[in-house]
Order: structure tokens, then sequence, then C-alpha cells
């Protein structure tokens, strides 16, 4: 493991302080005899080799010699070690040819999504009123989590909670509407669809949890 150098900083905290400690900085607290409480905030960050490993990953996906077994022996370490590492480095070399930034960066925003947890609260009653929705409800998207909405050449996916959710593409613009998290009346909804696709739409994405409809006079 990493051993921490020499020590430059040392303080002690009192009630109201805060202490912002930038990451990859070492340092270690230590509770004090009298009675103390402190919380710790972290940033969620992804790393420049996370996103290497995600690019790699997907072009071991396409490329059949990326796949291929190591061959025998090499657990045990009886192979030939100059043969074995000049197809390591020309794999390597191959390999840097083919990584697609793009691919690799869809893939990290769709895990991001994927991964995020919600907590859907009232979306019992919300599941309970869904078939009361008309073009005068009033919704919003549920805040706290992540939902990428991602268009392809026949479709528009809208990842959230651990799947993905396909809508026709002529409802793109509807979604990003209804999504951006401000209050809209059912009958608002921009796009290019009348209001039963509209009230089919709110009715769909509050079954979904990412939609919650407003009780009138709120």
């Amino acid at each position: 493991g990493m051993e921490p150098g020499a020590e430059t900083h040392r303080f002690t905290l009192k009630a109201g302080d805060i202490a912002y400690i930038p990451r990859g900085i070492y340092h270690q607290a230590h509770a004090s005899e009298a009675l103390s409480l402190h919380i710790t905030l972290g940033a969620m960050i992804k790393t420049w080799c996370e996103l290497m490993l995600e690019a790699v990953s997907e072009v071991g996906l396409r490329e059949v010699a990326l796949r291929r077994a190591l061959p025998v022996g090499f657990e045990t370490g009886n192979f030939d070690r100059a043969e074995v590492e000049k197809e390591f480095r020309q794999l390597a070399h191959q390999m840097v040819d083919q990584l697609d930034f793009e691919t690799a960066a869809r893939g990290f925003a769709r895990e991001f999504a994927r991964t995020r947890h919600w907590v859907l609260t009232d979306q019992l009653v919300q599941m309970s009123e869904v078939s009361g929705v008309s073009g005068d409800s009033i919704v919003v998207a549920r805040s706290g989590g992540t939902t990428l909405v991602e268009r392809f050449a026949d479709k528009v996916v809208v990842y959230h909670l651990n799947r993905g959710i396909e809508f026709p593409l002529h409802a793109e613009q509807s979604l990003h509407s209804i999504l951006s998290g401000v209050e809209i009346r059912v009958a608002d909804i921009q796009g290019n669809i009348d209001l039963a696709g509209k009230i089919a739409l709110a009715r769909r994405l509050i079954e979904e949890g990412l939609l919650r409809m407003i009780p009138a006079g709120l």
C-alpha cells in the first residue's frame, strides 16, 4: 500500500467548522477525549483509468483476438516470455487504434444512470391515481436520481432504475419536456404528439417512477 509522507498540518475542528480535503490527500482523523460527532461528505467521481477500462472492454467485445485464451502454462510461468510479450504489445497497439471514445462515454453514462438509487416516495399512491391523469394534471419529474435519455436511429431509450425504457422516436421532444424537472401541465407538454399521447406518456412515466403527479391545490 501507499505510505504516507511527512505530516504537514495538524488541527482541531470545533463545532461548526468545516475542513475541505482535496481528493488524493492522505489524512487521518482522531476523536478527542470529549464526546464528538463529525460527518464526512465525499464527491463521487470517475477516473480516466476507469474510462479507459470501459473502452478496452468494449473493444474486447468486438475484437476476437483479445478474447483468445492465454497460452498453456501462463498461470505457472512455464511459457515463452519473449513471444507472449511480443503478442501482448502488438495487441496493445491494435487496441489503441480501435478505442472508441463515444461508445465508452455512452456506456459510462448508462451505467451511472442505472446504478443510482432512487427513493420513490408515495409511489403506491401515485400508481393508484394514475388513471385519473388528464390534460389538466400537473406533473413533475422526480428528483434525487439520475435519468439518461438516449436517441437511436429508430427509438428513444430512457435509462433509469436498472433498466432501459423504450419509446418511439417521435416522443423524444416530449420526453425532454416532461422530464425537465419543471412542473408542467400535461396538455402543455411540448412535442409532436396529440393530447391522448401526452396523457399516455405521463401515465407511463408515473408508473415507471420517473414522474409524479402533483395534487390539485398544492
